[in-house]
């Protein structure tokens, strides 16, 4: 083999590499609901009453855990589940308040 294919072969495996790594690190994310209650208390405690849009709160879901928009809808049903918020049509509020 020539020293180019060589080149190009390598350049191949070390892109291959990086794809895997990335895709098992993303693989094996968890989220305690410790800090998705913490999160939510967080963002939702200065806003007005409490409430916010459902797609601000995703967003703001998605910044504060560095995560994709499917995980951030993950982590807000998730959350209406264990009862932190609660979703009224395109509101969401705090459970309490």
């Amino acid at each position: 083999m020539s020293n180019y294919a060589l080149l190009i072969l390598l350049a191949v495996a070390i892109c291959a590499a990086v794809v895997i790594f990335e895709y098992v690190h993303n693989k094996h994310r968890r989220f305690h609901i410790e800090h998705l209650g913490a999160a939510v208390q967080e963002i939702l405690s200065g806003k007005q009453d409490g409430q916010m849009l459902r797609k601000d709160f995703l967003k703001a879901l998605r910044v504060h855990f560095h995560c994709s928009p499917k995980e951030s809808l993950f982590l807000s049903g998730l959350a209406r589940k264990k009862g932190l918020v609660h979703q009224d049509g395109q509101m969401v509020s705090l459970v309490g308040k």
